[in-house]
Formats: C-alpha cells, sequence, structure tokens
C-alpha cells in the first residue's frame, strides 16, 4: 500500500512533453490521449514542430538540420520555464543536438521509434550519392539513442530489425495507434462474403511502400484474370503520385486502379470494408497503423515481414505475409489469395478477433501505465 501510494506520488511529479511533427498523425493523437489519462492533463503538454526537411532542397539540408534541431531545443527550454516539464517524448524523430542538451538540463529524454530513420531514408533515395547520403542517419540515431532515458518500441519484435540489441536495458514496447473510440470506429460493417475483389493500399506514396512493385503486379493480375473484375484502390498522397499515374497508364491498367488521393482519417473504416484484401509490400516498417485498422475491419492483410510486423501477422492465421518485394512475387500471391476464399474469410475472422483480444485500449493503457511507472523509479 506505502509503495503504491509513493508510486503516485512521484507519478504526480512526472511533467511530460510529447514531441512531435505538425503533421496529421492518428497515432501521436492516440499517444496523447494515453498520456492523459494516465497522468493528467495539466501534467502533459504537446509540442508540435514543422518540418522544414521536406521543404528544402536536398544540398541544403545538411545545413538546416542542425538548425531545426537547435529551434526544437530552445522551444524545449522556454516550454520547460513555462511548464515545469521533466520529461521529453519525441515521437518518431531524431534530434541529436536536443538530446545532448537535454542531458545537461537533467531532462530525461523518451524516444518513440516506429521504424528505421536509415532504412526509410535508404530505400527512398534513387541516386547512389542521395543512398551514400542515407548513411548520415546512422551515427544521428546512435547519438539519440545514447543520450536518451527510455527507447520504446511498437513491438519487442522490433529490437533486431532496427538493430538495438545493446541497448536492451533501455528498451520496452507498447504500441499507440489504440485508444477508446478506435474499435468503434473501425469495426466490420460489410459482410466480408459481399466485397468485390478488391486490393487495398493505404499509406504513402514513398518507394520505400514498395508501391511502385504494386502498381506493376496488377498487370500481371490482369492478364492472368482476364474474365474477373480485379481492382487496386489506392488511398494516400505522396512524392511518388506522378509517377503511378505515369505507370498506371503505361501498364494499361487505368480501369483497374482507383487513385483515390487523401482520405480523412475517420472515413477510412468505409474503404477498409470495400477491400478483400490490403496490401503493404514495403521495404522498411515498425508496426504500421493500417494493418491494425484494417484487421480491426476485418480485411486479411498481405505484407512483408518487416519491422515488428511478424509479431501480429502470422501466416494464414491472422494474415499473410510476402516472401519478397518482387511485383512478380506480389502477384502471384494475390492471386492465390483471391482462389482461396474460405482461407480469406478465416483470416478475416481471425484477424477481427486478435486485433481486439491483443490490443484493447484496457490492455494498450496498462502497457503504457507500466512504461510510466517504471519511469518513476527506475535509476
Amino acid at each position: 500500500m506505502k509503495k503504491s501510494a509513493k508510486n503516485k506520488k512521484l507519478m504526480s511529479k512526472l511533467k511530460i512533453c510529447l514531441v512531435s511533427s505538425e503533421k496529421p498523425y492518428p497515432a501521436r493523437d492516440s499517444l496523447f490521449i494515453i498520456l492523459k489519462k494516465i497522468l493528467g492533463s495539466r501534467q502533459v503538454v504537446e509540442l508540435r514542430i514543422k518540418d522544414w526537411m521536406t521543404r528544402v532542397p536536398s544540398i541544403l539540408k545538411l545545413a538546416f538540420y542542425p538548425l531545426q534541431d537547435l529551434m526544437l531545443y530552445f522551444k524545449i527550454l522556454i516550454c520547460r520555464k513555462k511548464h515545469g516539464i521533466n520529461t521529453v517524448l519525441i515521437f518518431q524523430g531524431y534530434y541529436p543536438l536536443t538530446s545532448i542538451g537535454l542531458s545537461f538540463l537533467n531532462i530525461k529524454l523518451l524516444l518513440y521509434i516506429g521504424g528505421s530513420a536509415f532504412k526509410s531514408s535508404y530505400y527512398e533515395k534513387r541516386s547512389f550519392i542521395g543512398r551514400l547520403a542515407a548513411f548520415s542517419n546512422i551515427p544521428i540515431q546512435e547519438i539519440c539513442h545514447k543520450f536518451s532515458y527510455l527507447i520504446i518500441l511498437p513491438s519487442e519484435k522490433a529490437i533486431t530489425w532496427l538493430g538495438l540489441e545493446k541497448y536492451v536495458n533501455k528498451l520496452c514496447s507498447a504500441p499507440c495507434i489504440i485508444n477508446p473510440k478506435f474499435f468503434g470506429k473501425f469495426t466490420m460493417s460489410t459482410n466480408y462474403r459481399k466485397r468485390r475483389e478488391i486490393i487495398g493500399y493505404v499509406g504513402s506514396l514513398m518507394k520505400s511502400k514498395g508501391i511502385l512493385n504494386l502498381i506493376q503486379s496488377i498487370s500481371m493480375i490482369k492478364s492472368r484474370l482476364k474474365f474477373r473484375e480485379v481492382y487496386l484502390l489506392i488511398i494516400g498522397d505522396g512524392p511518388l503520385v506522378n509517377d503511378l499515374k505515369v505507370k498506371i497508364d503505361e501498364y494499361g491498367i487505368s480501369e483497374n486502379v482507383i487513385l483515390k488521393g487523401y482520405v480523412p482519417h475517420h472515413s477510412l473504416p468505409k474503404y477498409y470494408n470495400l477491400m478483400k484484401l490490403l496490401v503493404l509490400p514495403s521495404y522498411t516498417e515498425g508496426l504500421p497503423s493500417v494493418i491494425l485498422e484494417a484487421m480491426a475491419c476485418g480485411t486479411p492483410v498481405l505484407t512483408t515481414p518487416v519491422g515488428a510486423i511478424p509479431n501480429i501477422i502470422k501466416e494464414g492465421k491472422t494474415g499473410f505475409l510476402l516472401n519478397s518485394n518482387s511485383s512478380r512475387h506480389i502477384a502471384e500471391r494475390i492471386i492465390e489469395l483471391l482462389n482461396k476464399p474460405d482461407l480469406l474469410e478465416k483470416v478475416s475472422i481471425n484477424a477481427y478477433n486478435y486485433v481486439r483480444e491483443n490490443f484493447s485500449y484496457k490492455k494498450v493503457l496498462e502497457m503504457w501505465r507500466k512504461i510510466i511507472n517504471d519511469l518513476t523509479v527506475k535509476k
């Protein structure tokens, strides 16, 4: 009893600043709700920063990166003076100068890492120089890991994928996409058997997501399933949107591909319920929110076994795994699964139940409560 009272007293002194990009991020919004539920609204503040790097020419990014880093550090100083924060949780970002600076201020730094900055950057670059420059992310990540107090991952399965074995003493895991309204919003509203043969993709239109390979696979599927109406529904926006339009015309699949563009997060359940299969052929990931969202809507997922994905997707049970990102293999697997409607329906039910049993709001809340509690007693 005394220990519980002591922990509550320590938690009452904890004041967290949640730092993230200003762009829409449902997982970040859910984490903010979780932290306020555990600590109370007065003990959690949010700091959103503009991402200059997306608007800066590549040749100038090296100069602007430390400038953006320093600006974040000074914003945290202002936040500390105004709100008395003693802990900073950086969501999906690496800021080495800020990480070093916080150590001198005796402010605990928590890093929430969803994926590898190096791998994402490497797969996005097309030129040799660009890919070479991607290696600059490695020392940046290493500095941040070294000066962090805790490193939080969406799943323990991501430890090896991200190469964090040597930081095992400061690692913990908890997903953050789940909030109190998640399963009320993401649910099965269309009977799976009544869904048409619509293959879905939800995410950024980036090279690292394997979207170009998926587009090419549709041309192969069209030629092999000539008398069936198979469609690809693409939801999202990104740097490859014009490239995709060119490829769609080049492959002659304009009648089979629907480019929906950006869709507000609250509207996504309607589209998941149209899909027979969600395909995510990414080269690198953490634990994508779209996988849990699709499963919650009873939509089977076909994806690459990267990051923490194999922890959730079990072949033929809760989803399906790709052996490679090649367009030919993607096409073969999609055709194979479309020809096994009973298996797809079984996995649809399994996925629907699995995500509710293992990622309930209560369970996720307890995972974060343990992290916060350990934070107050960890020496």
